[in-house]
């Protein structure tokens, strides 16, 4: 089993997971900052592969279950309309997930 790499915030976590998603993958990945002209509960990353809409709710490791209403209503949309939406916590697991269920 890898070890897997745990960061000090979810900012870092992010920042981690788009990194690794365009070095192994490719494709265009853009992290959503929330504001007050941002509209609620739109995941931490949005991205395309292959043709695929794929939405990352980034959450840190025991915080999985911590996900509101709103963000769990823009999953259900995503994954509604075809698209991929996933919650993860470990950039490994995120990467394995994507290599067995999207490509």
């Amino acid at each position: 089993m890898t070890k897997k790499t745990t960061y000090k915030n979810e900012t870092k976590l992010v920042a981690a997971m788009k990194k690794a998603l365009a070095k192994e993958f490719g494709g265009r990945w853009v992290k959503i900052h929330g504001g007050p002209y941002q509209e609620k509960g739109v995941s931490d990353i949005l991205g395309c592969l292959q043709g695929r809409f794929i939405a990352i709710e980034a959450k840190m490791p025991g915080k999985e279950e911590n996900i509101t209403d709103l963000q769990k209503k823009f999953l259900e949309q995503i994954r509604g309309n075809g698209g991929i939406a996933i919650v993860a916590t470990y950039v490994e697991d995120l990467i394995d997930y994507i290599k067995t269920e999207v490509i």
